[in-house]
């Protein structure tokens, strides 16, 4: 498997020192991986630890030099005497008085200087700022980074001062903790507390040999630390040979181990590191080469701090650069950076090419209402490697420099630069992209639905009421309208360029014409607009907002902290459906042919609208089903509009001429959300979602329902909602609609039949006309088996056997941390024109086994076939599940799995892990290795040794689905998740939808 990192994020990139001050919240939606869960008023502790060491007098770009011998002063290169310190000094004057929210508190390294007690930034501000500015020109002649990271850790595991140990450690006295003037307990108060170390020092460790006390606080020498026994690593860059000997190993520690026993679960430590670094580029800078190779070690090691306590390392080697940095902390406070749940979207030129355009919606976490998001493009590309003398071929982001866009860690790299953008905006979520490509307020084309008319979403439009946007006055109305045009409240200076948060939506990319300037791409955000931008400038070309989405400007302007009962409000929180009338089949936009796009709103709202988007830049409204109307229209059951609807085809009756339909499901009943208690399982009955509708695609017209009452098909067992996309199928290959399948919260699968011709009651039929049950009963009314379909199913066709492989995975996608429920994956085996009379069950499937030391795929294949299918326990760890549509290409099946983290309590953001899976359908078993065949004339079986059957990805969030990708010029096929792509052994894509690699997969 090849990899390339879908996401602009990275342990080590992402974040400075805050992380820190997330809200702590419990979230009925799977946003609850980004949020905390705990009590809004605890705030974290953040500890400084600053270097107050000789060195720190030095130039950036001057190391290893003492002071001037008359002036006691280093000077610089350019004549000044600005060193290190006098930097640091001036920064944290800036910045100090702008931390808001926060405890804090810091040290000395050298021990004679008193250090502050962690305690509210508001109490601490000025004894900070006083300690600071008192402090004279640094002259400790050592940097006992172990010492002072080891003083640090006894101060936040909970050991006063006076349980020190009564020895001297080289140069210093090791009874003090920190200096504090008295004895004082852990900073840590309360269980959901997150917890901080911010190391600032030039990295000059040396003189502080304390590496065996250190090994005594972890454990070292005790049997409750998988490394007892063992001596800690010697460590690269050191002036003194034992002084950073167990640094990484000590904030190993503090991050993986509970420090506060007493608190309900764990309480760990996070370390950070702000290494001032000597410019070696610098003008002057030195040119030694045994000097800078101690640089290069010394940042080694400090990068070796930060990868084992969990935090992230900096480096700034000029004044200017640390305090972009530390106010950088600040502003980010309470986000984690850049994660998406998206996959990149491949572009199309015509219907048989895609281009090597790659779409990276983003969005950024927080504990308020707002959320930042953006659109950014670049390119992909398939790279032939050589290894071992075998040629194979790794999938690259490209950025618009031609540059490898992604690093090894999985972060965009500093220096990327992503089209659209004037220069680097790397994994900067905010800068670049379509968010600085958004035209002045005053000219973007923005409209907006109000009583079913189309208008500009404008102060002069009178449609656009006090009560629609929850104003007060008008004054309020005129300055929410200034909002979301991107105006400030002043209604006359532009705002901060931004887009709003991409949460579950893709971009969707289109043509108008043959040329560059014809490209767009169309993507919804929880700003609560549908956005259409150019995909050769990224400019905005128009954006429309749902009438129902107006109340949330707002709560969006006020930008409050959320709460569970006030969560991050939701827009267009889906992928838009562009259908193109292509009616000359020629594969392109001609006159008298139309664009039609369909936005539904998933968390957003119930609503369904339809835009006519022909005439470039000037939308009209087609239709639209919203709450206040969906009865009326023969929608009572439709929930939240969760399943995006698939464009198709089908006969009606006696109509000679197919007719244009949409097919999309009941969606979301969001009472679901409370069945997440350890003895819940799901509800008996959704009183919404539980349905499928079929529509006139250009009226919206309802011409087909089913549901568990009040249908036109009645089926008893259709009692729970079903939030994904319908899969639509066509058997015969004559271009309509021929089967549906679809799974939904009670753990069943629906196969139902579509008899063209036939009359509106007659229409539909489910399993094959034999009965009204469903194709598959796979969960259980308890909460071990109470599995639940959220995502689409995937079907494949097996033509050897003439038969349909139905893939699907189970996982509370509403509740991704939820570890009550044993899910599974399937791939369950139909015959093409009928289903079993019963449905199936478990008993039904072979059980696929996980281990592959003594796998017989012979038997295994045997086995699968004489069954009916088979499933895979999902056990890598406690509570994995299934969030994402599953692929299949090339005879095998692609999937990925969320994993929870363990830690349950604390303020820290919990992401969990992925992990991605490339199983054949025919033995449930991963790919080859190598294949040692007998040697000639010897009897006996090849020797196979097969892969892994999952990768673990590095993703931050959830995977949300899977994608192929093409790269025609180099011949390489790739089906990627996540970060994870595998190379295919197919024809390069030629399917502009998504490169589906089977001709049942009806789209139009």
């Amino acid at each position: 498997m090849q990899h390339i990192r879908q996401l602009a994020i990275s342990a080590r990139v992402a974040l400075m020192l805050v992380l820190l001050l997330q809200g702590a919240f419990c979230f009925a939606d799977d946003t609850e991986i980004f949020l905390s869960r705990g009590k809004a008023d605890i705030k974290p502790n953040v500890f400084f630890i600053l270097d107050d060491s000789l060195s720190m007098q030095w130039c950036w770009n001057k190391d290893g030099v003492y002071p001037d011998s008359k002036s006691k002063r280093n000077r610089c290169p350019d004549g000044t005497f600005t060193s290190r310190w006098d930097e640091l000094q001036k920064t944290l004057n800036n910045v100090l008085p702008k931390m808001q929210d926060v405890n804090f508190g810091m040290m000395w390294m050298d021990y004679r200087r008193s250090g502050i007690p962690v305690d509210a930034i508001d109490k601490v501000r000025d004894q900070a700022l006083a300690s600071i500015n008192k402090r004279p020109k640094p002259d400790l002649l050592w940097t006992p980074i172990d010492g002072s990271l080891y003083k640090a850790a006894r101060y936040f595991n909970g050991f006063p001062a006076k349980q020190y140990r009564d020895h001297y450690f080289k140069g210093h006295s090791g009874k003090e903790a920190l200096r504090l003037g008295k004895d004082f307990p852990s900073p840590i108060t309360d269980a959901c507390q997150p917890n901080y170390i911010v190391l600032v020092t030039d990295g000059d460790a040396w003189y502080d040999d304390i590496y065996p006390d250190i090994r005594e606080l972890i454990g070292r020498k005790r049997d409750n630390w998988p490394k007892q026994n063992y001596p800690c690593v010697e460590q690269p860059g050191a002036s003194s040979k034992n002084a950073e000997r167990c640094v990484p190993e000590l904030a190993e520690w503090l991050h993986t181990h509970d420090q506060m026993p007493n608190l309900e679960g764990d309480q760990t430590v996070t370390t950070h590191v702000i290494s001032l670094a000597p410019d070696l580029n610098a003008p002057g800078a030195t040119k030694d080469a045994d000097n800078i190779e101690k640089i290069v070690k010394r940042r080694q090691f400090l990068n070796n701090v930060t990868d084992a306590g969990g935090g992230n390392y900096y480096e700034a080697n000029n004044g200017e650069e640390l305090s972009k940095q530390f106010n950088d902390i600040i502003e980010k406070a309470a986000k984690v950076e850049n994660a998406t749940f998206v996959n990149p979207s491949a572009a199309p030129t015509s219907s048989k090419r895609t281009t090597d355009q790659v779409y990276y919606a983003l969005f950024q976490p927080g504990g308020s209402d707002r959320w930042a998001g953006n659109l950014k493009r670049y390119r992909f590309a398939a790279k032939a490697v050589t290894k071992n003398g075998k040629t194979s071929k790794e999938a690259v982001i490209y950025d618009v420099n031609d540059n490898p866009a992604i690093d090894a860690d999985g972060a965009f790299k500093a220096n990327a630069q992503s089209f659209w953008s004037k220069g680097a905006d790397g994994g900067n979520i905010t800068l670049g992209g379509a968010a600085w490509k958004l035209p002045e307020p005053a000219k973007r084309r923005l409209f907006v639905e109000t009583e079913g008319r189309l208008g500009e979403l404008a102060i002069s439009n009178s449609a656009i009421t006090n009560d629609l946007l929850g104003a007060v006055d008008n004054n309020e109305r005129v300055a929410l309208l200034n909002y979301i045009r991107g105006l400030d409240d002043d209604g006359l200076n532009e705002r901060s360029k931004e887009l709003g948060d991409f949460l579950h939506s893709a971009a969707v990319p289109f043509n108008y014409g043959s040329a560059e300037s014809d490209q767009v791409v169309i993507i919804g955000s929880n700003e609560g607009f549908v956005h259409l931008f150019n995909r050769k400038t990224g400019v905005e070309e128009f954006a429309f907002m749902p009438g129902e989405l107006l109340k949330n400007i707002k709560p969006i302007k006020a930008n409050e902290p959320s709460t569970a009962n006030k969560p991050h409000p939701y827009g267009v929180d889906n992928s838009v459906t562009v259908w193109l009338d292509d009616s000359n089949q020629n594969g392109q936009f001609d006159a008298g042919e139309h664009f039609y796009a369909y936005v539904t709103l998933r968390r957003g709202g119930q609503g369904i609208y339809a835009l006519d988007i022909t005439k470039r830049g000037q939308p009209k409204l087609l239709w639209q089903i919203d709450e206040k109307n969906k009865k009326a229209k023969g929608f009572a059951r439709l929930g939240q509009s969760w399943s995006q609807p698939v464009k198709s085809k089908i006969k009606i009756g006696n109509n000679p001429k197919p007719t244009d339909v949409l097919i999309f499901a009941g969606g979301y009943d969001p009472t679901e959300d409370n069945l997440n208690g350890a003895n819940d399982a799901y509800r008996s009955d959704s009183a919404l979602g539980n349905a499928i509708y079929i529509v006139d695609a250009k009226t919206g017209n309802a011409l087909w329902s089913a549901s568990q009452s009040g249908a036109v098909l009645n089926l008893p067992d259709m009692q729970y909602s079903i939030p994904s996309s319908v899969k639509v199928v066509d058997i015969d290959n004559d271009g309509l609609a021929d089967q549906m399948f679809v799974g939904d919260t009670g753990g069943q699968v629906w196969r139902l039949f579509i008899h063209n011709g036939e009359s509106r009651n007659n229409l539909v039929t489910a399993s094959g006309r034999r009965s009204n049950a469903p194709f598959a009963q796979l969960g259980k009314n308890n909460p071990k088996n109470a599995r639940r379909f959220y995502q689409e199913p995937d079907v494949a066709l097996d033509r050897g056997n003439n038969r349909l492989l139905v893939n699907i995975g189970s996982g509370y996608r509403a509740h991704p941390l939820n570890s009550n429920v044993d899910d599974r994956f399937y791939s369950l085996h139909a015959d093409i024109t009928r289903s079993p009379d019963l449905p199936l069950t478990e008993s039904d499937l072979h059980q696929a086994t996980r281990s592959f030391d003594h796998f017989d795929q012979e038997k295994a294949i045997k086995a699968i076939n004489t069954a009916k299918g088979w499933y895979l326990p999902l056990e890598i760890g406690r509570g994995e599940k299934v969030l994402s549509t599953a692929s299949s290409a090339g005879g095998d099946v692609f999937f990925a799995t969320y994993v929870p983290a363990n830690n349950r309590i604390g303020c820290q953001v919990m992401l969990g892990s992925n992990y991605v899976y490339r199983l054949s359908l025919s033995s449930a078993s991963p790919p080859v290795e190598i294949i040692n065949p007998p040697a000639n004339g010897i009897a006996g079986k090849a020797t196979v040794t097969y892969q892994p059957p999952f990768q673990k990805s590095d993703v931050v969030g959830i995977i949300s689905g899977g994608g192929i990708f093409s790269d025609e010029k180099n011949r390489g096929t790739f089906m990627c998740f996540g970060d994870t792509c595998s190379e295919l052994n197919i024809s390069p894509c030629e399917n502009p939808r998504g490169c589906k690699t089977y001709w049942i997969d009806l789209q139009n």
